[in-house]
């Protein structure tokens, strides 16, 4: 917490290691800019883990002073051109939030599209950043930019960055937990504060699955303004 902003992540790995990643820390000496970005790297256990390894070092590198989202993924996918097979690519969502004025600006590659909760008007909007994934060797001619958004987050207000393994989960009967399920409980649950809302969503997964196997790493990343301390922490996908 700081500045009046909560932020909150957690990862639920498929294995003991897993592909899905995120992270947060300051971009600036004084504290003002907050880079922030959520991942999900293909494949699954080890070889994926080895990934996101990869691209922790690489996205702190590429990201390690204040530039657009849009520079940022545009320099990670020439760099993970060389470090990626050609099946592998990484989706990714990353942003920088000024903690003096609640500006955002969000990137995105591929990643789930992430929400914007609205305290004034209680709107719950999916910010569509349509774009390509990282580190994808796509043809001649395809269109590789990635879309960029600026929105600013008033008091009240929440951003929720999510990993595919959170609507994709099926329960015993096979049916997809799917973003409808997810949208009414970020409404329901994001005047708790972040960490409330990460615990809600990841026991509802947990009732929604039953007796079903994961067959995917689960993340979820939650800032919200509203709060008075400091920040804290980056976390990886591991257990």
């Amino acid at each position: 917490q700081h500045g009046g902003f909560e932020i909150a992540g957690r990862c639920l790995p498929v294995n003991h290691v897993g592909g899905d990643y995120f992270t947060y820390y300051w971009l600036d000496d004084v504290q003002h800019m907050l880079g922030f970005g959520a991942a999900d790297v293909s494949g699954k256990a080890m070889a994926a883990a080895v990934r996101a390894m990869q691209l922790s070092g690489i996205f702190r590198y590429e990201f390690h002073e204040v530039k657009s989202p849009t520079e940022v993924l545009r320099n990670l996918h020439q760099v993970l051109l060389s470090h990626l097979d050609a099946a592998s690519f990484i989706t990714c969502c990353l942003g920088m939030l000024d903690v003096r004025t609640g500006v955002v600006n969000l990137g995105n590659a591929a990643h789930p599209f992430p929400y914007h909760y609205s305290a004034a008007t209680g709107e719950l909007k999916m910010l569509e950043l349509v774009s390509v994934p990282l580190g994808m060797l796509l043809p001649p001619g395809v269109n590789t930019e990635h879309e960029e958004t600026e929105r600013v987050l008033e008091l009240g207000d929440a951003l929720v960055l999510y990993s595919d393994g959170v609507t994709d989960m099926q329960s015993v009967a096979g049916e997809f937990y799917e973003e409808e399920r997810l949208e009414k409980l970020i409404r329901e649950h994001v005047g708790d504060g972040t960490k409330a809302l990460i615990d809600a969503v990841f026991n509802d997964l947990k009732r929604f699955k039953g007796e079903a196997s994961q067959t995917d790493d689960v993340t979820l990343l939650v800032i919200k303004r509203g709060c008075l301390k400091r920040i804290k922490a980056t976390q990886m996908c591991a257990n």
